[in-house]
C-alpha cells in the first residue's frame, strides 16, 4: 500500500489502479494459501528446521497447497512490477496531480515530484493538517 501512495509523489505518475486491485487480491489468496497450511502442518506437529523432512501423506498435501501459495505471491509480486515498469518506466501512467490522495499534510503542498527545494522558505505549520487549515494574515 506504501507504495502505491508513495511512487505518484517520487515519480509524478499514478500506477493502474485495475492492476493494483488485481495484484492485491492475487498475494491476498496467495499469502492465505501458503501461510495457513504451514499453521496447520505446525498444529500436526510437524518439525522445523531440518534437513530432513519425514515423509507423511497427510503433510504432503498441506505442503503442496502451500507451495502453490507461494507461487501465487510470487506472481503478484511479478503484476507489482510490471505495473511499476508499465506506469512510471514506460510513461503509462496517468501524470499525478500535486496531491493525488487529498491529504492533509505538508509533503503534498509542493509539486510531483518536489524539486530539489521543496520550498522557498520553511513553512509555518499551526496545525496537525496544515493544507487544511486557515492560514491567518
Amino acid at each position: 500500500a506504501a507504495a502505491y501512495y508513495w511512487i505518484p509523489k517520487m515519480t509524478g505518475r499514478l500506477l493502474s489502479e485495475k492492476i493494483g486491485v488485481v495484484q492485491f487480491f492475487t498475494f491476498f489468496i496467495g499469502f492465505n494459501m501458503a501461510f495457513y497450511p504451514m499453521h496447520q502442518l505446525g498444529l500436526e506437529g510437524m518439525p522445523r528446521r531440518t534437513y530432513h523432512y519425514v515423509q507423511s501423506p497427510e503433510w504432503g498435501m498441506l505442503n503442496l497447497i502451500s507451495t502453490i501459495g507461494v507461487y501465487i505471491i510470487a506472481l503478484s509480486v511479478s503484476m507489482f512490477i510490471f505495473n511499476v515498469v508499465k506506469s512510471v518506466v514506460l510513461k503509462g501512467g496517468k501524470v499525478a496531480d500535486d496531491d493525488p490522495w487529498n491529504a492533509d499534510t505538508l509533503e503534498w503542498a509542493t509539486t510531483s515530484p518536489p524539486p530539489p527545494y521543496n520550498f522557498a522558505r520553511i513553512p509555518v505549520v499551526h496545525s496537525a493538517r496544515p493544507l487544511k487549515e486557515d492560514v491567518p494574515h
